[in-house]
């Protein structure tokens, strides 16, 4: 490859990286900031994935909890 190509390439994977990084911090402020309204604009399915996984890191019967949701975090990766 010439060195203009190499460098357009390298740009191109530095904008996709950059994209899906901010995204991925967009994300997380509305679900997790306090003054963002996320049951306005994020389905209650994925609001209760978000509870279940917070739970299950503070709860001593995490596994209990698991198995409780299991149906809608299993549904979470489709």
């Amino acid at each position: 490859m010439s060195c203009g190509r190499t460098l357009s390439y390298q740009l191109l994977i530095n904008h996709n990286l950059y994209v899906r990084v901010q995204r991925l911090v967009e994300a997380n402020d509305l679900i997790f900031h306090p003054t963002m309204q996320a049951h306005q604009s994020v389905p209650a399915k994925l609001l209760n994935a978000v509870d279940v996984v917070e739970r299950v890191l503070v709860e001593e019967q995490w596994d209990t909890l698991l198995s409780a949701n299991a149906d809608l975090l299993d549904s979470m990766g489709r």
